[in-house]
């Protein structure tokens, strides 16, 4: 069948004909079905939260939407760990236009409004799909609309539509396929620059890896089309002047994006890149048959770090794909240009090397293969084409193809995968086969009424397999139930809020009962938990230091004290009434009727306070133990050496079949059996106080243990989020604490430090009132960006010391005048000022954000210029025909 036989039997369309919308509301509609299935709410207790939008993202949204109808900011954030830049943050989870419909659902309803986002993902990466088959293919609607829905509903598409930032270009690739042939064939630079930088603007991650495919799609596309398609017959050189066009409008989709682009890169300066440890060498990471089964309805292996690639996009596509290749009136060079871009990815889903440079050259914490949904849309567009050329390749081969087909599957039951159910694989996928090769056949005698039948097949399939694909994620990683965030929230919610209508200035504050390290944007806390992938490395690490349960990309506060939590401002804990808050605390509120407490923390320093100006150079790693650190880091603002707080208790340790290796700094227990093996301490005080306890030990040497005190088992320590300082209760000197450590593994490592210390009431009042005279007071005007106040400088104490994460951003002024800033204790701001009384303001500035909107201006010059350009050379010519 030749082209022109083609456009007779399937009219060209236009871009989005009325038809073309079921393309939007079918696989939308269809993944609706599939949650309620799941029970999502109100048809269950179910939701979509999952994954990392239950633990992170949905907090995110929580802080955008406060940030456009509340007091927050989109440029600045003290409900991130210590505070911090938030463009990075938006940059990398929210930049998509759909996050903003946060603010059409009410507070209480995040949950629905992130379900509502999910389905019109999903329905514009079926429609913007069928707009692009429609425009190169000649197509019915009805198989564009079998195409479109198996690329939206495919499993990628299921799978991650939890990691919503993902999925906007997910629906911009076509429109970047788009606009690259009309840049190579009409000379068209808009569609091009335009989807590309909002793909860079909603994602700049996946945005990247459309930049490395858009290049791949560029040689693809001109080398596998004729030259006619391509438009060289109209100009000279046209490889090299499309390469160039190409080249520069690739810039400018850059620049539109800057405005995200350059405040993301600054964030990731803070220490993203040091998150993991890539190794560049060549591994086999997935086999070439593990990636067929991959193809399969109903193949689930995992999401965690060691899961394949999420392939699926029908039986149907999967068998057409194959016949595309051994269809003739397929041009040898379209087939040659489609198979070296498939085997490009398949190199790249087995080789460790190529698929690390695709993720940035940072190893996916989950979730692998986050570029495979641009292989699952090349599989539909060679079966769509397969498919408008069926008549072209006789039933004998297609039966073969099938026959073959149904063969390897059953073949796949001797390998024994143990992430696949045969039953549920094997069976299906033979099943799906048959129907296929019934609705071609059909198709092929009565095109209308067999393209129906495909639909209908087709789509039953897809739904099929993404109930399966829902409900085997479930069992992986397990769903959260909807009244688990909305039950939290409706608890702690009052108490924060009259904390906030008591006390307007600005502090610090925690819940100490949290559900999630990010809770605080969903309650308006301004504390130190957080978790994010725009990580800040000095802050997780300083953190640690100080004692709080912190290290990789997240944060929590567990392992307070009055004297850690004094420093960094933080004045009110919240949480469970049954569960108190240290002894030094003063329970100032309980909200009765949710059995919540808020206590305010009396030593509470302000988030900007004096110390002397030797303190720029402190090191907070130097400490054996986060006591001994608090001993010096006080002393040291005050310009001595130490103030001796915390001071160690003596203990014994009882072995309880373990043996001790000690060596070095570090000891060394290794269980002798596998139950009962059992650290026992006694504990005597040394003094009057509060008893604390930590365990140090460096990253590499972690090891589940279980902490048992006073009745009170914690989650194991070391690896869960309890790793901090544990306030062991009031003791007299001269009592005995009892502690016990059950090894859960084969061997634990312990720093050799004193694990014991108990902090002296008198001299905490005494140190905290000297700390106390170089305090600020600031005014209860102030914003996330923004805030002022006064202080004194007197005894030595000439460094100014604002609690903020150094920032070459943050911008201090005093007296008017503004200061250079500088790192202080190589983590927070600081500058020098004279004796005396001051005021000052401090004013976050996101340079990065404005030097974006820069390139944003002159991306839209570039773009406009041509075609003001062509618009002024037709009106001459109009003006001259005239005067003709």
């Amino acid at each position: 069948m030749n082209e022109k036989e083609l456009e007779e039997l399937t009219p060209e369309k236009t871009l989005v004909p009325s038809f073309g919308l079921l393309s939007f509301i079918v696989p939308a509609f269809l993944l609706a079905l599939m949650y309620v299935a799941m029970l999502i709410y109100p048809f269950g207790n179910g939701t979509v939260l999952v994954l990392d939008l239950n633990g992170q993202y949905v907090y995110f949204f929580e802080a955008l939407r406060d940030a456009i109808v509340g007091d927050s900011s989109i440029f600045y954030s003290f409900e991130r760990a210590l505070s911090g830049e938030f463009l990075g943050i938006f940059a990398y989870y929210l930049a998509s236009p759909l996050s903003f419909l946060v603010v059409l659902f009410p507070k209480t309803a995040i949950q629905e409004a992130l379900f509502t986002m999910l389905i019109l993902k999903c329905g514009l990466c079926g429609l913007t799909a069928n707009c692009y088959i429609r425009r190169t293919r000649k197509i019915s609607d009805i198989g564009a609309l079998i195409f479109s829905s198996c690329y939206a509903l495919s499993s990628y598409a299921i799978i991650n539509a939890s990691n919503t930032m993902w999925i906007d270009c997910m629906y911009m690739l076509p429109l970047v396929m788009l606009g690259i042939e009309e840049l190579i064939s009409h000379k068209k630079h808009l569609l091009y620059t335009i989807s590309l930088g909002v793909s860079l603007i909603t994602s700049y991650y996946i945005g990247y890896m459309l930049c490395i495919f858009s290049v791949l799609y560029f040689f693809a596309y001109y080398f596998g089309s004729e030259r006619e398609e391509r438009g060289e017959l109209l100009e000279s050189n046209h490889f090299v002047k499309s390469g160039l066009r190409f080249a520069l409008y690739s810039v400018v989709s850059a620049l539109l994006a800057s405005p995200i682009l350059l405040p993301a890169a600054y964030a990731l300066g803070f220490g993203k890149s040091e998150f993991s440890n890539p190794k560049f060498a060549f591994t086999q990471k997935t086999d070439f048959i593990d990636i067929f089964t991959k193809m399969l309805p109903a193949s689930y292996d995992t999401v965690r770090p060691a899961g394949m690639p999420f392939i699926y996009c029908s039986v149907l596509c999967l068998i057409l794909g194959v016949l595309y290749f051994i269809i003739p009136s397929v041009k040898t060079r379209k087939k040659i240009s489609n198979g070296i871009l498939l085997s490009v990815f398949a190199v790249s889903f087995a080789g460790s090397t190529i698929d690390l440079a695709w993720h940035g050259f940072q190893f996916p914490n989950w979730l692998n293969f986050r570029y495979s949904f641009i292989f699952i849309f090349l599989i539909v567009l060679i079966a769509a084409d397969a498919f408008v050329r069926i008549q072209d390749i006789s039933g004998e081969k297609i039966r073969g193809v099938v026959i073959a087909f149904m063969i390897l599957c059953a073949l796949i039951q001797k390998f024994e995968y143990e992430y696949l159910n045969l039953m549920a694989v094997v069976w299906s996928s033979l099943g799906c086969a048959l129907l296929v090769l019934v609705g071609i056949q059909v198709y092929k005698k009565k095109r209308e009424a067999g393209a129906m039948l495909l639909l209908c097949l087709t789509l039953l399939e897809l739904y099929g397999n993404g109930i399966a694909t829902e409900y085997m994620m479930k069992a992986d990683v397990g769903f959260a139930k909807h009244n688990s965030y909305s039950d939290f929230m409706a608890k702690y919610r009052p108490t924060s809020e009259y904390m906030e209508e008591n006390d307007g200035g600005l502090y610090r504050s925690e819940n100490y009962n949290m559900r999630k390290v990010n809770d605080n944007y969903a309650l308006g806390l301004k504390g130190i938990s957080g978790s994010t992938s725009t990580l800040n490395k000095k802050v997780i690490d300083f953190l640690s230091d100080m004692g709080y349960s912190s290290r990789s990309h997240h944060s929590n506060y567990t392992g307070g004290t009055p004297v850690s939590d004094s420093l960094i401002g933080i004045k009110y804990l919240l949480g469970d009434s049954d569960v108190t808050a240290d002894p030094y605390y003063n329970n100032i509120y309980t909200d009765e009727e949710n059995e919540v407490s808020l206590y305010e923390n009396p030593y509470a320093l302000s988030l900007a306070y004096t110390a002397v100006p030797d303190f720029e150079l402190f090191d907070t790693t130097a400490a054996s133990s986060p006591f001994e650190l608090y001993n010096r880091i006080c002393g040291e603002i005050l310009g001595e050496t130490r103030i001796e707080l915390f001071t160690p208790d003596k203990y014994d340790v009882n072995l309880e079949n373990v043996t001790s290796k000690g060596s070095g700094s570090m000891k060394k227990y290794v269980r002798d059996k596998k139950t009962g093996a059992r650290l026992s301490y006694v504990i005597t005080a040394e003094n009057d106080g509060v008893m604390y306890a930590y365990f140090p030990v460096t990253n590499g040497y972690r090891r589940d243990i279980t902490i048992k005190y006073a009745d009170n088992e914690l989650d194991k320590y070391f690896t869960s989020n309890n790793h901090g300082v544990m306030c062991l209760g009031n003791f007299k000197k001269g009592e005995v604490a009892y502690l016990t450590i059950t090894l859960d593994d084969d061997e634990v490592y312990f720093d050799s430090a004193n694990y014991f210390y108990t902090l002296n009431e008198e001299a905490l009042e005494s140190t905290m009132q000297r700390l106390h005279t170089g305090d600020s007071q600031i005014d209860e005007d102030f914003s996330q960006t923004h805030f002022k106040g006064t202080f004194e400088a007197s005894d030595g104490r000439n460094l100014f010391m604002i609690t903020m994460p150094y920032d070459k951003n943050i911008r201090v002024y005093v007296d008017g005048k503004r200061l250079d800033t500088f790192e202080v204790a190589g983590i927070f701001t600081g500058v020098m000022v004279d004796d005396g009384a001051h005021s000052f303001e401090v004013k976050y500035v996101p340079t990065e954000f404005y030097f974006g909107l820069v390139g944003f201006f002159a991306g839209i010059i570039i773009i406009a210029f041509p075609l003001f350009i062509k618009k002024r050379k037709a009106k001459v010519r109009i003006e001259e025909k005239s005067e003709d």
